[in-house]
């Protein structure tokens, strides 16, 4: 595979070399011929030769426009990608500065119903709760009574 420079004609090559190689022509040993003139001032050999030059430059812009075609693909994907990252990492930093910004009762709040979750006890109403608190306060002052006598 030819490099850019090569594609370009600016390789230490000819450009004659890179078409012949590129496609497969090989030329032969050079000899002189007479030239024909086909009525415009130019010789059948210097019409064919231009012929494959732009023969050349055509396969060279279909591979260039397809070549471009396959990095644009690449460039819009690595663009989307980088939009992604940007919004993965907008979103943790929110998160860490929402944590950041609670309270400690708040954290310990948080805590409590993190733990009440794990335990099953998550789904628990007011009532419940206050239910439940006024009989460990019972069972504390009927434990003082009982320490008491």
């Amino acid at each position: 595979m030819i490099s850019l420079l090569g594609r370009l004609g600016l390789a230490l090559g000819s450009k004659s070399d890179y078409i012949a190689e590129r496609f497969g022509f090989e030329e032969p040993a050079v000899k002189e011929k007479p030239t024909i003139s086909n009525g415009n001032n130019t010789n059948a050999v210097g019409e064919s030769r231009l012929k494959l030059e732009l023969e050349a430059a055509k396969a060279y812009k279909k591979q260039a426009e397809k070549d471009m075609k396959e990095l644009r693909g690449k460039y819009n994907k690595a663009l989307k990608d980088l939009k992604d990252t940007d919004k993965k990492i907008n979103l943790a930093l929110k998160a860490q500065m929402k944590r950041e910004t609670l309270s400690p009762l708040q954290e310990y709040s948080r805590m409590q119903r993190n733990s009440l979750r794990t335990v099953g006890l998550g789904a628990m109403g007011n009532k419940t709760s206050f239910a439940l608190a006024g009989i460990t306060i019972l069972l504390g002052i009927t434990a003082i009574i009982g320490r008491v006598e």
